[in-house]
């Protein structure tokens, strides 16, 4: 989940660690498997279409939703090529990385990867890890910029996770 209430942000990196310790040391016929995925690059190829729909599926009011997708599609570009300036450009996808609403939206965005994993875990098709009995399973954490999901090391999780990745790369 991109947020969860009650918890500091230093927990996912210590539940991560002792997931990783877990996976090590684990023995048996069950394999499991982690897969990290940096998403550094892709605050420049978000696009804005989905982003809006996500915020107005998730009930965000009609005025907000046009301020923000004015935020993100309003600014122009200048070249200057040999102190020369070119005709200006927009932009048509992706955030800015260095704005102060971009890292919120970042992670509303990456809600939707969230939502498409928990709906192949809901279809059973995705199992997540659990590292003792009593535990629940955990199968994908999130930070700033990085996943990591969790899962079992077999073709119908690969097959599940990738599906995820492919429907949020569209």
């Amino acid at each position: 989940m991109a947020f969860v209430p009650g918890r500091t942000i230093n927990e996912n990196s210590i539940l991560s660690h002792e997931i990783m310790h877990y996976i090590h040391r684990k023995q048996g016929r069950k394999r499991v498997m982690a897969i990290k995925i940096d998403l550094t690059k892709a605050y420049d190829r978000m696009e804005w279409k989905p982003l809006i729909q996500l915020l107005e599926k998730l009930g965000m009011c009609e005025v907000m939703t046009r301020w923000i997708n004015q935020c993100i599609s309003s600014p122009s570009f200048l070249i200057l090529f040999n102190g020369a300036p070119f005709d200006y450009f927009q932009q048509t996808r992706g955030i800015r990385s260095g704005d102060p609403l971009s890292p919120y939206l970042f992670i509303i965005y990456a809600e939707i990867l969230s939502r498409l994993i928990f709906f192949e875990e809901e279809k059973g098709n995705l199992k997540g890890i659990k590292i003792c009995r009593n535990a629940p399973p955990i199968s994908h954490l999130f930070y700033a910029d990085d996943i990591t999901i969790f899962c079992r090391a077999d073709e119908r999780d690969a097959q599940a996770v990738q599906r995820c990745l492919s429907k949020f790369e569209n």
